[in-house]
């Protein structure tokens, strides 16, 4: 975040806070700005406008809390928060604010994610009946940060990775969900995989798979009643599969995104771990703080960051659950 800050024409990194020296250290190698131990000092600064919070997720209510009542646009990594009582808080604050907000789900603005949801937006597969997804990063316990290992303080692979899913899901479909449920096992930390089944309103079935115990794997597949969509995020191509006219089997064909796509292919041949979403996500939240009435319709906004955790919430208790659409906030193209 701190590198693509620094990129933007149109901001000034004013300031950086973290209780733990090393790390303000690190940052400072990359960006110059003045430090503080405190964030509440950052915070009182009257002329910082907005705020980055990438802290870790069991203080991400805490500190979201702190920046609004401080009058600073905020955005904010996911979750929104880990527990109901901070979900309650948070939308309290936030009721009637005039603030712009936005949640870390940056993989609605990855090219591949925006190319493929054109599609079903289009109707290029029919009905999509059902929705299978896998993401799993290998991490060695012993290089994972202690609340990363604990659900209590935020950790857990439905947290920290499925979230992104269930935000996809909702926003891919155009859709919500109407029931979840989730099993989870503890290898190595708590919650380092799960399988997660849901449905929508629509009636699309969806599998999810998460771990941090296997190999590296990111991607979904997209079941209609025309043909299938297969989304590779680590190579970020697009293959859309459908019945043969002749004969049986099916007949593939890779779904370009054109000139467009070109600027972050070329790098991501000689960076193969680039991910464009994160830049393209925080300009499009500094856009919105600089005029908030052309916010990007793709920004996740507090309501999407509260479906996504109560859906894991509610998956965790084993609870079937219907989601008024008017509650959570509807998802447009």
């Amino acid at each position: 975040h701190l590198r693509t800050l620094a990129s933007l024409r149109n901001v000034r990194v004013a300031g950086l806070a973290d209780p733990y020296p090393d790390a303000l250290a690190r940052a400072r190698q990359l960006v110059d700005a003045p430090i503080f131990s405190d964030p509440d000092v950052l915070l009182a600064i009257k002329d910082i406008d907005a705020v980055v919070i990438a802290s870790p997720a069991g203080l991400h209510a805490k500190h979201f809390l702190a920046a609004c009542t401080a009058g600073k646009h905020v955005y904010l990594e996911k979750p929104l928060a880990h527990n109901a009582i901070e979900l309650s808080a948070i939308q309290n604050c936030i009721e009637g604010t005039s603030l712009v907000i936005a949640i870390g789900h940056n993989y609605r603005f990855h090219p591949a994610c925006q190319r493929l949801r054109q599609q079903l937006i289009a109707g290029s597969i029919g009905k999509v009946r059902a929705i299978f997804s896998n993401f799993t990063e290998p991490c060695e316990v012993e290089s994972m940060p202690g609340w990363k290992r604990d659900r209590r303080n935020g950790g857990g692979v439905l947290l920290d990775l499925a979230t992104h899913h269930i935000d996809l899901y909702r926003w891919f479909l155009q859709d919500e969900l109407s029931q979840i449920a989730t099993e989870t096992h503890s290898l190595h930390s708590e919650q380092d995989s799960a399988c997660i089944r849901a449905t929508t309103c629509s009636g699309t079935d969806i599998c999810g798979y998460f771990a941090f115990t296997s190999s590296r794997s990111h991607g979904f597949t997209f079941h209609g009643t025309k043909g299938v969509l297969y989304l590779d995020m680590h190579a970020g191509t697009v293959t859309q599969a459908t019945n043969r006219r002749l004969g049986y089997g099916v007949r593939k064909r890779a779904v370009y995104g054109g000139l467009a796509d070109m600027g972050w292919r070329s790098r991501k041949l000689v960076q193969p771990s680039y991910n464009p979403s994160h830049k393209t996500a925080l300009t499009a939240f500094v856009d919105g703080v600089e005029n908030p009435a052309q916010r990007h319709a793709d920004l996740a906004t507090v309501n999407d960051g509260v479906a996504a955790l109560q859906a894991v919430l509610d998956a965790e208790a084993g609870a079937r659950y219907e989601r008024d659409t008017t509650t959570v906030g509807s998802v447009t193209p």
